[in-house]
């Protein structure tokens, strides 16, 4: 099943390769998926992200898994001075990651609802739904 936080791994992943000029078939031999339409799945949000994924991404990239999960532009969040929960500042980046994560969910919920539509529509042109 697809979780909001694929939907961000899958947003990041793209800013990644593309940031470094890759063609999502080099990703693909690195990272071990067998072809570019199961890849395009996965930087589309489409797939799910298992720790075999997330651990084979962050070689790629080199960095750690912590690393590649952490929001896009929130490098060492916990190392930062104003990431403690006393301070105002500290909170910003992880209200962020809230709302990107419920952005994310609706976002899932309007692809669902338009998945059901076609399935339903599917079914009344087979006879299978009134």
């Amino acid at each position: 099943m697809i979780e909001p936080t694929d939907i961000i791994y899958a947003q990041k992943l793209r800013g990644l390769r593309l940031g470094r000029n890759l063609k999502q078939t080099v990703l693909c031999t690195k990272i071990g998926i067998s072809s570019q339409q199961e890849y395009s799945k996965l930087e589309n949000g489409k797939m799910h992200f298992t720790d075999e994924i997330l651990e084979k991404i962050s070689q790629a990239f080199e960095m750690t898994v912590e690393e590649f999960m952490m929001p896009q532009g929130n490098a060492n969040i916990s190392n930062s001075p104003n990431a403690n929960n006393n301070s105002p500042h500290g909170s910003v980046n992880h209200i962020s990651l809230i709302e990107t994560v419920l952005k994310s969910k609706d976002e899932t919920i309007i692809m669902q609802k338009q998945h059901i539509q076609l399935l339903e529509k599917i079914l009344k042109e087979k006879g299978y739904y009134s």
